[in-house]
């Protein structure tokens, strides 16, 4: 498996967080905690004027005097207005978490779909699923706890200092030791965290190509062999997991440290200054509204160690590559430089052009009508030229279709002026009409009908249970592969583009298909560019494009 960037250390630029609508989340995060600080302290005046109030009442068998049940009434009030405020911060951190992960995922889908399948399907489906979960809790478990806690702890503890400064030893002491502990555990989680990210990738990757070769295991006796090949990788994952929580023990351990220390030093403080015990129980109220964020905090220190690592993984993936610069207008001087006419008549007209291989592609220049059968010596390099009339690829020269320059087509303006379909292609997860009329949305239920019909699906497709409406499935079950070739077909020819670009639909289609095929292209008005290896079943006159070497000719080709 070749390497990723993210394998690489390489790191990818993820949405900005303080951005639209998710300010105002982050803005209400933080006065919740402003007011939870505030609340916290309301609570712990209460408790400490009732108390003194009751030291100084009536005896005890008269009970409380009435001013005592009223404050702590406002305590009451006080808790469920904190209880409203945290139900306030989960709503708000599930929004803010949900709306970041779907620019992400958003992202992710966009450079699978642009730029293809970068990485094997195992380790997409993990981006898509244990990465973009790791960034989810990094905000809902880390910075939100972050963003709530930080307020409530230093307003609770600025207010347990007024109630009696003796009490910052008590409480600064701890702190300072945990953020210690934090600071030097981070980078040691953070490696270790990247130990189980990358073991689970090599896992999910090593699972998801076992699982789309398992015909070829199967018939090769290696079920036992590929058995022990996924322990192993699932062994490395267990030992990275332990190794990591070795360390997310030590900081959830920390924490929790930290918040008995901080209640046994304040009621150690108030012992050895002799603070009134109306005084100590406030600040222990105060310190028990500490609890919940200081753990929260190690959890924090956790989670973002995941978030690295898990933007490691991420970052790359959605950084769609590198495009050339595209013309400003169809007739600016980069199509007179390569030799495309600068008045652009209907038809195909392509500069020359080199392929990675090194392989030089010849211009050229294709009228309505004509049938240009495209072979450059390897079928990799004919797919990587087909692949860029199709929009598939971006071109580095100058392609016209019907005055369109493709480099500055856009997506409506490509899946007009040209059609395409190949072998192997899978079709989504819809219904077929929807399939049919993928390239043409606007384009009506009859008209899908009339292409299938046109293909000679039409009768097959009745036959199905819900007929039209059925839903394809796993790239096209239920139909069988020269069925998906001929539906792939009917959707290509939708609305007689331009251009039609069929690039091995032949070897899908059976012999049936292929004379349906050849009917069907007798008279159609646009250019074909087709490559296969039924050319001579296909078209009654046809125009070779080969690498520059090879010698371009009309050449007549009779139908056996």
């Amino acid at each position: 498996m070749s390497a990723s960037p993210a394998d690489t250390g390489a790191t990818g630029s993820l949405p900005a967080l303080w951005r639209g609508r998710r300010r105002r989340y982050l803005v209400a995060l933080v006065a919740s905690g402003l007011a939870q600080a505030l609340l916290a302290g309301t609570g712990a005046h209460v408790i400490r004027t009732a108390l003194e109030r009751y030291q100084k009442g009536a005896p005890a068998a008269a009970g409380p005097a009435p001013a005592v049940w009223t404050l702590f009434g406002l305590l009451i009030a006080a808790l469920l207005l904190v209880g409203v405020l945290q139900y306030g911060v989960r709503v708000w951190s599930e929004l803010l978490s949900q709306d970041y992960v779907h620019d992400i995922r958003i992202g992710l889908m966009r450079r699978n779909l642009t730029a293809g399948l970068t990485s094997s399907l195992g380790v997409s489906v993990t981006r898509l699923s244990n990465d973009l979960t790791s960034i989810r809790n990094w905000i809902t478990l880390g910075i939100v706890p972050v963003l709530v806690g930080v307020p409530l702890i230093v307003g609770t503890c600025a207010i347990v200092v007024v109630l009696d400064p003796a009490y910052l030893l008590s409480i600064g002491v701890p702190l300072a030791l945990l953020l210690g502990a934090l600071a030097l555990l981070a980078e040691p989680l953070f490696r270790r965290t990247m130990e189980l990210r990358r073991s689970r990738g090599r896992l999910s990757a090593h699972l998801g190509d076992m699982l789309l070769a398992t015909p070829s295991i199967r018939s090769g006796g290696g079920i036992r062999r590929e058995l022990k090949r996924a322990g192993r990788y699932s062994d490395a994952m267990v030992e990275a997991a332990v190794r990591r929580a070795r360390f997310s023990g030590l900081v959830r351990g920390s924490t929790i440290t930290t918040t008995g220390l901080i209640t046994a030093f304040t009621v150690g403080a108030g012992l050895l200054w002799s603070i009134p015990a109306s005084t100590t129980a406030a600040a222990l109220t105060l310190i028990g509204f500490l609890v919940a964020p200081v753990h929260d905090l190690g959890r924090a220190v956790e989670y973002r160690q995941m978030y690295r690592a898990a933007q490691r993984m991420v970052g790359p993936a959605t950084l769609l590559p590198a495009e050339p610069e595209r013309p400003r207008r169809p007739d600016d001087a980069p199509r007179r430089r390569t030799g495309v006419p600068s008045a652009a008549p209907a038809g195909v007209f392509a500069a020359p052009r080199s392929t990675s291989d090194g392989t030089a592609i010849p211009g050229l220049a294709a009228a309505p009508g004509d049938r240009i059968v495209a072979d450059f010596g390897s079928r990799s390099t004919t797919a990587q030229v087909l692949s860029q009339f199709a929009g598939l690829a971006t071109a580095t020269e100058a392609i016209l279709v019907d005055g369109t320059d493709l480099r500055a087509a856009g997506d409506d303006r490509l899946r007009r002026i040209v059609g395409y379909a190949a072998q192997g292609m899978l079709l989504g997860r819809l219904t077929i009409l929807t399939a049919v009329r993928y390239r043409s949305p606007a384009a009506t239920d009859a008209d899908a009908r009339a292409a299938l019909q046109r293909v000679g699906l039409g009768e097959r497709v009745d036959r199905l249970a819900k007929g039209d409406q059925t839903v394809l499935r796993h790239g096209g079950d239920p139909l069988t592969v020269p069925e998906r070739a001929r539906l792939l077909l009917a959707r290509a020819l939708m609305e007689s583009p331009a251009l039609l670009v069929l690039d091995h639909l032949d070897a899908d289609l059976d012999p049936a298909g292929r004379i349906r095929l050849r009917e069907l292209l007798a008279d159609y008005p646009g250019v074909v560019l087709y490559a296969g290896e039924h050319g001579d079943d296909v078209f009654a006159v046809s125009r070779p494009w080969q690498a520059a070497e090879a010698t371009s000719r009309r050449v007549r080709h009779r139908p056996a």
